[in-house]
């Protein structure tokens, strides 16, 4: 592979985080935490030496931020998303020419997060699923079953997602059928 194909790959990396009490590590989630609270912590965190404006804005949030409230989206009549129930924060790193690179944006806006969430008794923590809960059950929140089925069983997940986006020339070099 050339060097000018190899050139073009970008990354970025998700990662979801448990809340927990500081002090006593106690899980947080959806009874103890609420939305407009949580997303006003996040978006007080210095980011603007990261480039944002490429991020997805999904409602409730109010603007494309490296760090994200996950959890259960609570719609009106027509399935918009109008509130959110949360289960936790996300770091979304921007989108990164090389692992190394993205690694470093993650290193620096996790330092962040920590700081600013200690400023208020939590702390954010890696792990798969939640560990004292096992089901969640939540209003309907999609229009296909299946999805909603699956958003309740996410508040119980936690992880992260690594987003690899291929250069032009590539594609067409990949045999999709074998």
């Amino acid at each position: 592979m050339s060097t000018d194909v190899r050139d073009c790959f970008r990354f970025g990396l998700e990662t979801e985080f448990l809340l927990v009490d500081a002090s006593s590590f106690r899980p947080l989630w959806h009874t103890d935490l609420k939305f407009e609270t949580l997303n006003a912590i996040l978006e007080a965190i210095p980011a603007d030496d990261f480039q944002c404006d490429s991020f997805k804005i999904e409602p409730p949030h109010r603007k494309p931020w490296p760090y994200i409230v996950e959890g259960y989206h609570l719609p009106d009549p027509q399935m918009n998303p109008i509130d959110l129930l949360p289960k936790g924060v996300e770091i979304r790193t921007p989108v990164r020419s090389s692992i190394e690179d993205c690694l470093a944006a993650l290193n620096v806006l996790h330092g962040r997060l920590q700081h600013a969430l200690a400023n208020v008794g939590f702390q954010a923590v890696a792990l798969s699923f939640h560990p004292t809960e096992v089901h969640f059950s939540g209003p309907q929140n999609k229009r296909r079953y299946d999805y909603w089925q699956w958003a309740m069983a996410a508040m119980l997940t936690y992880g992260p997602d690594i987003n690899i986006s291929l250069p032009n020339a590539l594609p067409w070099r990949i045999d999709m059928k074998t």
